[in-house]
């Protein structure tokens, strides 16, 4: 009884120092989406290149280098939020208009029994949709509240931390004043 009472705080010691170093490694990144899967988004996909001040954000341009828009999964970009067993990676392509083209669920460790009731009505419910949240947020979803609050969250939170990355602001900011400066339509 006393040899245990003495290995305790040692292997305590041990399992503390193990959980550190867990804790500081980076993430891994998140699987690439398929070049098909981007195409349903950026039908004029060519190129898809790391964003030079966060590399989690590839920029997604045509054959004549035009860029059209930033993919990029939740789970690398802050802030984090978590659904009901941890983080939701969520894909989401943003237009260089400022809007959401399209979002698809990526690695997360949710009941399946549960995340499987989150249907193609919720993920169309983004598209469109400003990436700022000023055009309303989709509903969650009745059975899976929990998970869906924390994708719509995730998908918003991420939206406005990359529309904020250098490269990706400028961009936004030019393309809204050539808006206002083209003449109106007819």
């Amino acid at each position: 009884m006393k040899t245990s009472r003495k290995r305790f705080p040692a292997m305590l010691a041990g399992l503390l120092v193990a959980a550190t170093v867990c804790a500081q490694q980076p993430k891994s990144a998140a699987p690439a989406l398929a070049d098909a899967d981007v195409r349903a988004w950026f039908p004029a996909l060519a190129q898809r290149q790391p964003l030079a001040s966060q590399q989690a954000v590839e920029t997604i341009k045509d054959d004549k280098g035009t860029t059209l828009g930033w993919l990029f999964c939740t789970d690398q970009i802050a802030p984090v939020v978590r659904g009901k067993r941890g983080e939701i990676g969520v894909w989401v392509a943003l237009g260089s208009d400022g809007k959401i083209r399209g979002v698809k669920a990526g690695r997360h460790r949710e009941d399946k029994k549960w995340f499987d009731r989150i249907r193609e009505p919720f993920y169309k419910a983004f598209e469109g949709q400003p990436a700022d949240g000023s055009g309303g947020k989709p509903d969650a979803v009745t059975t899976a509240t929990v998970s869906s609050r924390a994708m719509i969250d995730d998908v918003f939170g991420a939206c406005r931390t990359v529309m904020e990355l250098p490269g990706v602001r400028e961009l936004l900011a030019a393309g809204a004043a050539a808006d206002k400066t083209a003449p109106a339509q007819n």
